[in-house]
């Protein structure tokens, strides 16, 4: 005979104590109040994880490799411990799991998941990577080159005629100035050394819009009162949680246990958690009258999409495509 979960352990208590209401009440008895068991009264069900040490890199926790440069998907406190949307999405798995996870820092799925280095990685399935060694499951994030601006109540439909003749604020030497320019937006563009000046300008009314990466926008963005996501101006580059091929049985586990995230909306509510109103999936957020084609996919990502933000105050250290951070308290890292 199996126990009580807690929460039919709740609802049991409750019919008991309508039944003795309903037994006083017929017999004349005085008035009956209704009570539900404290939280120490109710013992926390527990899960009985289905994935053994013989799946798994170290018995009872879910090992995660990630880029912990690859702000603000992941941030590495002072005290070494990570934070940010791929370990707050790797913890719901582990924890439906009944596992702990510890997490690994790579810059390369492949190898560290041949190498036995690791369960999963979470981040990108590059294209260079052999389609017989990994799989992946559907993507948790998708970034791209983003627009923001100031936004009242739902987020304006823009087209590449309304940012021409605009002026957008965009870090000197980024992706995000080719990307305007493939995306044919003729816009007055006033470039800043790092992507917190961007938005200073914007919320200071020296900018109508700012252009940068998509998720390193969206989290800066949520320290500017009413500044939003507005559209993307390049192809989205998708991040996924990616398994060895021969791991079935735990690339069969996480891969319905983050569908169950998904169908209930786990996985969104962290989603918004870090990026605020940038949608999940960026399929149809597209700048209007901008066709695909007419966007690099190599030339529009801040460093392949995300995974180089780095922390800099200078122009020249803004080169090369690379998204500078500057070191204030809303800086990434």
């Amino acid at each position: 005979m199996r126990g009580c979960t807690g929460a039919e352990l709740r609802a049991k208590t409750v019919r008991m104590t309508l039944c003795a209401c309903m037994i006083a009440g017929t017999l004349g008895l005085g008035g009956c109040a209704l009570t539900t068991p404290t939280r120490a009264e109710v013992e926390p069900e527990r899960v009985q994880g289905v994935l053994t040490a013989n799946d798994l890199v170290s018995e009872g926790t879910l090992t995660v490799a990630v880029d912990d440069s690859d702000a603000p998907q992941v941030m590495q406190g002072n005290e070494g411990n990570h934070t940010g949307y791929y370990i707050d999405v790797a913890r719901a798995i582990a924890e439906r799991q009944g596992l702990d996870i510890t997490v690994v820092s790579s810059t390369d799925a492949e190898e560290t998941l041949a190498e036995g280095e690791a369960d999963l990685y979470i981040g990108e399935k590059a294209a260079g990577d052999d389609e017989e060694e990994l799989v992946a499951t559907s993507p948790i994030l998708e970034n791209a080159c983003a627009v923001f601006g100031r936004v009242e109540g739902e987020a304006p439909t823009l087209s590449v005629d309304d940012l021409s003749g605009a002026t957008v604020a965009v870090q000197s030497g980024s992706a995000s100035q080719d990307a305007l320019a493939k995306a044919g937006v003729d816009a007055e563009l006033k470039t800043y050394s790092n992507v917190n000046q961007c938005f200073d300008a914007l919320e200071a009314g020296e900018a109508d819009y700012v252009a940068c990466d998509a998720t390193a926008g969206s989290y800066l963005a949520r320290a500017y009162p009413g500044v939003e996501f507005v559209s993307t101006v390049s192809d989205a580059t998708a991040f996924s949680i990616v398994f060895s091929s021969d791991a079935g049985n735990v690339s069969s586990q996480v891969t319905s246990t983050l569908e169950e995230l998904l169908d209930q909306g786990i996985i969104d509510a962290l989603h918004r958690q870090w990026y605020g109103r940038l949608p999940l999936s960026l399929s149809d957020a597209l700048l209007e009258g901008v066709t695909l084609s007419e966007v690099g996919e190599d030339d529009t990502k801040e460093s392949a999409g995300t995974g180089s933000n780095t922390s800099s105050s200078s122009e020249s250290d803004a080169s090369d495509g690379e998204l500078a951070i500057s070191g204030d308290l809303n800086a990434l890292d």
